[in-house]
């Protein structure tokens, strides 16, 4: 990928190698925690229906409902089920996604190497595994991470082309590529990277136009559709009455707005994606503005303010394309993860500034790492300020308290992210005095990465074990076995996946009518025991109780009968719950 006039060093493969391998280590922490809410388990049951049933072309949750995106992702988690044992768990369902995590930083480290440095390679290759936005994704078994891979893959790799370098050869491989991210996330991925492409175009003073007179640019989509067309095509023809249905919605109705037909999901303001974009990167992102004014002042030189105006325009596109749609959700911001990194390492690799003006991106640079390092001080001290002089939404007091927790706790952990975040603190400081870029900005980089992995390893899959239903749900499924069971009046993909089977409704347009004559169970939460219908109410036994915490409370089993015999109840406290 290497442009004539960009000064690099490649790395070897056996460092490729190691650096694999180090950011599987790093994003793997937590992998086997419980899923949370929604998104993971339907996502898991579509794995389950690809493994348990055969459903490669129309993957279907316990409720019947098709996967509403290309099945790429699942495919790939299938296999890995099949190879390990055949069984899909937390681990297996998101394994594609550390994988795709880990490929990316290292895709990265080489990409980075080879077009601005060896040593800036490496401390991109650091910011991004300490972007807590990108690690926290690599351990979700959603197709987001397979989705960026792609799509960053495809759009470094267009580099070379789009500086003038024609080769057919590199079309072929960018087209497949591209294919392969349609089939995970659908035709977005062409958007967004033919987007990013035009706006580097622009930042270049080109105008984008000519560029479709040239061959490369439509052998590139030819190739990309007619790999997706390996699984539309059936799709499409396979007489399925909802997946017209549900290629119209996935890829124009959460785009528009609902009162032009839009589904109305997730509708956020203009600026949500920016400000979830900038939250999700801290504090690695406090370091932007540094590499922005170093290109303003020359002290980031010609040779690699090429390299930095693609990066910045795969970081735009992504914010801008997103921001336009109606539909905004936080897993969008992870594309522009990448990017940002690349971006930031830049701004500790600085040359003198031009003639007359002043050196404000190490003056920038400088202050962001010194924030960064007494923040991370501050959050030390924090761990003793008490809880109850915070006010606090429940979700932020409950991470507190597990943070406060951890901290205090002593343990090998805790005294092991003491002593590195006090030491890589201090090695900032010291660095900003002595004026060593480097050491600076991989102190920065242990920062970052410690207090992610303080997060992921630890405070996340805490939190995920006191909200899980899961414990509950082995207890349940002991306790009827196959008899019926409902929930009142919504889906509840966690609560079905942990139970092994669609869970029926008693009310709603999807009501199922309860067998009559024989008794059946229920699980409700507290606050919706009031839209259950009085003659079921009055005929409730309470059989057991979950011990979780936080969330939307605790799910209870009941006994419904028929006749209204007593039932004797089981209560499960918390501590047994989470046995």
């Amino acid at each position: 990928m290497k442009l004539e006039g960009t000064e690099s060093i490649p790395i070897r493969p056996p460092m490729l190698l190691l650096a694999a391998l180090f950011a599987l280590i790093v994003l793997a922490q937590g992998i086997a925690a419980p899923f949370d809410k929604d998104a993971e388990p339907q996502s898991a049951q579509w794995i389950v229906s690809v493994v348990r049933d055969g459903a490669w072309l129309i993957p279907r949750d316990y409720y019947g409902a098709i996967d509403r995106k290309p099945p790429l992702f699942y495919w790939l988690a299938a296999a890995v089920t099949e190879a390990s044992g055949g069984t899909v768990d937390e681990v297996r369902a998101r394994i594609v996604s550390l994988m795709a995590g880990a490929a990316l930083a290292t895709i990265v480290l080489a990409w980075t190497a080879a077009n601005c440095g060896a040593t800036e390679g490496w401390l991109a290759f650091l910011f991004l595994l300490g972007i807590y936005g990108y690690s926290s994704r690599a351990t979700l078994a959603l197709t987001d991470m397979l989705m960026t891979l792609f799509a960053m893959s495809a759009y470094l790799a267009m580099f070379p082309l789009l500086n003038g370098v024609e080769s057919p050869r590199r079309a072929r491989w960018v087209g497949i590529i591209l294919g392969l991210g349609v089939l995970t996330k659908g035709p977005v991925v062409i958007v967004l990277v033919g987007l990013a492409a035009a706006i580097y175009l622009l930042m270049k003073s080109e105008n984008p136009i000519p560029i479709l007179r040239r061959g490369w640019p439509w052998k590139i989509l030819g190739v990309a559709i007619g790999v997706a067309a390996i699984w539309y095509i059936p799709w499409l023809a396979s007489g399925e009455r909802h997946v017209v249905q549900v290629f119209l919605k996935e890829n124009l109705g959460h785009f528009l707005p609902e009162k032009y037909g839009g589904t109305g999901e997730a509708a956020r303001p203009p600026w949500y994606i920016a400000v979830r974009t900038v939250g999700g990167s801290l504090p690695i992102v406090m370091l932007l503005p540094a590499s922005a004014a170093a290109i303003a002042t020359g002290e980031i030189g010609l040779n690699r303010r090429r390299a930095f105006a693609f990066q910045a325009a795969f970081a735009i596109a992504t914010v801008a394309f997103f921001s336009m749609g109606s539909a905004k959700r936080d897993d969008y911001i992870l594309p522009a993860m990448p990017p940002i990194a690349i971006l930031c390492a830049g701004a500790f690799f600085l040359d003198k500034p031009r003639e007359g003006t002043m050196r404000w991106g190490a003056r920038l640079r400088d202050g962001a790492s010194a924030a960064i390092g007494i923040a991370m001080l501050m959050l030390l001290v924090a761990a003793w300020i008490p809880l109850g002089g915070l006010r606090m939404q429940s979700s932020d007091a409950a991470l507190y308290s597990l943070f406060q927790g951890m901290i205090r706790s002593a343990g090998l952990g805790s005294l092991a992210f003491i002593a590195l975040t006090v030491s890589a603190s201090a090695t900032v400081l010291i660095a900003i005095w002595r004026r060593n870029q480097i050491a600076q900005g991989v102190a920065v980089g242990v920062l970052a990465i410690a207090g992610t992995l303080l997060m992921t390893a630890s405070i996340r899959p805490a939190l995920e074990r006191e909200r899980t239903p899961k414990p509950f749900l082995a207890l349940v499924k002991a306790r009827i076995e196959d008899a019926p069971v409902f929930l009142i009046y919504a889906r509840n993909y966690e609560l079905s996946y942990y139970l092994g089977r669609g869970i029926g409704l008693l009310t709603g347009r999807r009501a199922a009518h309860p067998p009559a004559g024989r008794p059946y169970y229920l699980i409700a939460y507290d606050r919706d025991v009031s839209r259950i219908p009085q003659p079921i109410r009055s005929r409730m036994k309470q059989v057991a109780r979950a011990g979780t915490v936080g969330g939307e409370g605790p799910p209870t089993l009941y006994e419904v009968d028929p006749i209204g015999s007593p039932v004797a109840g089981l209560n499960v406290e918390r501590g047994a719950a989470n046995k």
